[in-house]
């Protein structure tokens, strides 16, 4: 509602859904999920890191998208890293170090629980 409170960056905030209009009229639930908002300081350095990585000339955009991926992981944003490196896979389905980065990546969504939306 409105008149809520609003949330606290560095806070961890859980939800779950629950539905009905199954079979029989069951109610359905998700599984439990969570969600967090990064710290102003931390959404700025991140912005900062992610200029500079786009100012390097020498890379191509394939190590550049590694590289964010690899960023985004070390604030802990696996859903945007993990979206990154399946697009990267599905252009470059032979490169391993892509492969092998987002099995990493969403082995640690499994391990904290993120990995509902995967």
């Amino acid at each position: 509602p409105k008149s809520s409170p609003p949330l606290l960056p560095g806070t961890r905030y859980y939800w779950k859904v629950k539905g009905s209009g199954g079979v029989d009229s069951e109610i359905l639930t998700s599984k439990l999920c969570w969600f967090s908002i990064l710290e102003e300081e931390k959404i700025k350095k991140m912005n900062t890191e992610m200029a500079e990585i786009d100012a390097i000339g020498t890379l191509d955009e394939n190590d550049r998208d590694f590289l964010k991926a690899n960023l985004l992981i070390s604030y802990g944003l696996y859903h945007q890293a993990a979206d990154i490196l399946k697009k990267q896979l599905q252009e470059s389905p032979e490169d391993k170090g892509i492969r092998d980065l987002l099995i990493g990546v969403f082995k640690k969504m499994k391990n904290t629980g993120e990995a509902a939306k995967y």
